[in-house]
């Protein structure tokens, strides 16, 4: 009876019968079997391309983000859905598993058995508008799957020159050796208007006068640190540092900040001078040692 029952669904997935799918999840069929092989409805729907079975399926209790095994359908290693479909070239079905409530951020850089991500799959079989996809949904370009390679050599080897083209163009710039006086130019504290980026942070954007820089200050409380963003406005290249607010050379910058928060309504705890200082961390004595008194 088992056997049938697999045999009726599977065969309406192939048919893309979406009726006689949808029949027999009333009748009680579990939305999430799969057989000893590896086969499964779900899998074989995201493999074949059927959006609107994946999504009934999805809808009747069957699991999008597990990972799937099955000599066809996977090229015999385990992989996710997300796989599955960029491999394919199914976008419906990549727009469908990022998309709102079902999204699991999980699925960012996940690999498969052989080290590699959906972006790697879907660059080797020249699919660019999944490549987009998985892009703008921070997949990791630089990333190494089979063999060390990148997503692009990927590309490359398949000879999709298109898809080369556009993650050679979405790599980022190394960043450019930047003269050290506008890091600290004043000038970055005397323009601009403060904005709250969250009730914890706030910051600060100016435009360097005569120099061609534009320099962003974010000053995050809750960390503790101040991040600068310097960028040149002549080559668009960016230099980032990160300093923590018992380092910053003029305290003044930190006054105005917190002062920034406090106006625009973010966290008034956050903004108390006791809290910009990180709590150190305590080191243990080795075994065997015990602290030693402090002398009179």
């Amino acid at each position: 009876m088992a056997f049938t029952q697999k045999g009726k669904i599977l065969n309406a997935v192939r048919n893309n019968d979406i009726k006689s799918v949808t029949r027999l999840l009333d009748r009680g069929y579990n939305a999430n079997t799969s057989y000893w092989d590896g086969e499964s409805p779900l899998l074989m729907a995201v493999y074949l391309g059927r959006t609107e079975i994946v999504e009934l399926l999805v809808s009747r209790g069957a699991d999008p983000f597990g990972q799937h095994h099955h000599e066809e359908m996977t090229t015999g290693i385990w992989q996710t859905l997300l796989h599955v479909a960029a491999a394919n070239g199914h976008q419906k079905i990549v727009d469908f598993l990022l998309e709102g409530d079902k999204y699991d951020k999980a699925l960012i850089n996940r690999i498969d058995n052989n080290r590699n991500t959906a972006l790697h799959l879907a660059a080797g079989g020249g699919h660019i508008e999944i490549v987009k996809t998985l892009l703008a949904h921070g997949f990791d370009p630089a990333m190494t799957g089979a063999n060390g390679k990148k997503a692009v050599g990927f590309a490359y080897q398949g000879k999709h020159a298109a898809v080369v083209e556009l993650l050679e163009a979405h790599k980022k710039p190394v960043p450019a050796a930047l003269p050290p006086a506008p890091v600290a130019a004043p000038v970055a504290h005397a323009e601009g208007e403060w904005k709250l980026l969250n009730p914890d942070t706030v910051a600060k954007v100016c435009d360097v006068g005569g120099v061609g820089y534009k320099i962003t200050d974010v000053f995050n409380f809750a960390a503790g640190e101040r991040i600068r963003i310097v960028n040149n406005l002549k080559t668009k290249a960016d230099h980032v540092e990160t300093t923590p607010f018992a380092k910053l050379t003029d305290q003044r910058q930190l006054d105005e900040a917190r002062d920034a928060l406090q106006a625009l309504g973010g966290n008034h705890d956050a903004a108390l001078p006791d809290k910009t200082k990180k709590t150190p961390r305590l080191l243990q004595p080795p075994p065997g040692d015990s602290p030693k008194a402090p002398k009179p």
